[in-house]
């Protein structure tokens, strides 16, 4: 599997790193394998590679054997998702596989409550905590609700078209985020945590396999993360093309998808974003990943991203960052880390 080109808020980092101090945990045991510092943490503008997230996920299983990132009142056994999975992949359709989820953590936890509603206007898919204190900064709440629509999605072979997602808490401060993770507009204080869409949905069919089912585990957590796979249409077309050659201009992006070039803003606009915007988050995200790649010089990561000098990709970097390339390394991967991760 390619790299990832996605990047995270740091918000994320901080949050499991909490979780494991209220376990008395020393954080440093989920931070170093994902080449991560304390120090990075109190940077609110820094951003994680999705290789480093899901290190760090990975990690806290490990330390933990708590699939639910300590953030409920019992642990779940490191293992027991494989075991949901490997049932769910022989389900015939999303109604059966929703409801076979339900079934599977109500016999595994009675610390939260999954369940599949439906109304002939729209399907439902809810999640609540018995004890939400258990959760203080959300994040079982938002990763469970990102991994039931990823996952399921990925069984069918398609994106679940989400008509919005409803969660029983305010705005908070990393809000920006959600546009990423959810590809569907956010409805804050809503009384529930729920992924919405429509019932028509439900249909799909099943298309994987036990065997496409053990590669996509070998790959998780970074299968779920990986967040372009879940933008709108030509947003994620644009996406593509531009991670495969991050210098194109939006003619050469257009001829790459054959389309016109007023066609394509006009797409854009409607999925609320920009070419130029696009433009600039991948080659953003692609550079951040290359940084945290200390034998990557920065002047092979300015031609890669299809700058024509590594001035002109030092002042891009620091109008998406406010921080030039090589302060921002030091940020993100201090010299110990360095030497850890080679």
């Amino acid at each position: 599997m390619p790299p990832s080109e996605n990047t995270i808020a740091i918000h994320y980092a901080r949050a499991l790193t909490d979780s494991a101090r209220r376990q008395g945990l020393d954080p440093t045991l989920i931070l170093s394998p994902a080449g991560l510092s304390e120090e990075v943490l109190e940077r609110r503008d820094l951003r994680m590679s999705a290789e480093q997230f899901s290190a760090l996920l990975l990690a806290f299983w490990r330390v933990t054997d708590d699939e639910f990132l300590g953030m409920s009142q019992h642990p779940s056994r490191h293992g027991s998702f494989t075991l949901m999975a490997k049932q769910a992949v022989h389900q015939q359709d999303l109604r059966k596989v929703y409801r076979h989820i339900c079934r599977f953590y109500s016999l595994v936890s009675e610390d939260f409550r999954f369940a599949l509603e439906e109304t002939p206007e729209e399907a439902r898919v809810t999640f609540s905590l018995h004890d939400p204190r258990t959760d203080p900064d959300h994040m079982l709440i938002e990763f469970f609700l990102l991994l039931w629509h990823r996952f399921p999605s990925w069984l069918t072979g398609a994106s679940i078209r989400l008509s919005r997602l409803d969660l029983d808490f305010a705005e908070p401060a990393h809000v920006a985020e959600y546009k990423l993770i959810y590809p569907c507009a956010t409805r804050f204080n809503a009384g529930r945590n729920a992924l919405v869409f429509s019932p028509q949905e439900l249909e799909r069919p099943v298309v994987q396999s036990m065997e496409t089912l053990r590669n996509h585990l070998d790959h998780a957590p970074l299968t779920w993360v990986n967040k372009q796979r879940l933008f709108p249409r030509y947003s994620g077309r644009v996406r593509r093309v531009l991670e495969a050659a991050p210098g194109s201009g939006i003619k050469a992006v257009c001829a790459q998808l054959g389309t016109s070039e007023r066609t394509l803003r006009r797409r854009l606009a409607d999925e609320e974003t920009t070419f130029q915007a696009i433009r600039d988050q991948t080659r953003r995200n692609l550079a951040i990943r290359l940084l945290c790649q200390d034998a990557v010089p920065v002047s092979v990561i300015s031609e890669r991203l299809g700058f024509a000098d590594p001035a002109a990709f030092s002042r891009a970097f620091r109008k998406w960052t406010g921080q030039p390339p090589l302060h921002y390394r030091r940020q993100l991967m201090p010299d110990e880390m360095r030497r850890t991760t080679g």
